[in-house]
């Protein structure tokens, strides 16, 4: 017995119906349902192991692409032909002789000579 509210309330055991029966078919649904949730389950580890095969597939490639690309471009640098090495050297060596002219100071007073006035 149970007190509700200070009414006692008779609780008894359910008495199984004869009425109702199991399904013929029940261990066949019980067992594709079982096949259901083993195949989404599956398909579940497939898609991660996918994944994770990709994106380590897709590390190692970024990895191995940049260390093969500065191989590459030093071997091409090292490479070049002895003409083409020395104009490389020679165009450097102008654009330091120009910056060392620019940094000077003018030898040429610009007061003394004032630049032509443009014309429109």
């Amino acid at each position: 017995m149970r007190n509700r509210g200070g009414r006692p309330i008779k609780v008894s055991p359910v008495d199984e119906d004869p009425h109702v029966q199991d399904h013929p078919d029940r261990g066949r649904i019980e067992a594709l349902f079982d096949q259901n949730l083993f195949r989404m389950h599956i398909r579940r580890e497939r898609s991660s192991a996918y994944w994770f095969a990709a994106s380590l597939w897709g590390l190692s490639g970024l990895v191995m692409g940049a260390i093969l690309g500065g191989y590459m471009m030093y071997q091409a640098y090292m490479g070049l032909s002895k003409p083409v090495r020395d104009n490389i050297i020679g165009g450097m060596a102008v654009d330091q002789a120009r910056d060392s002219v620019n940094n000077r100071p003018p030898i040429i007073d610009p007061q003394a000579n004032p630049p032509p006035p443009q014309q429109p």
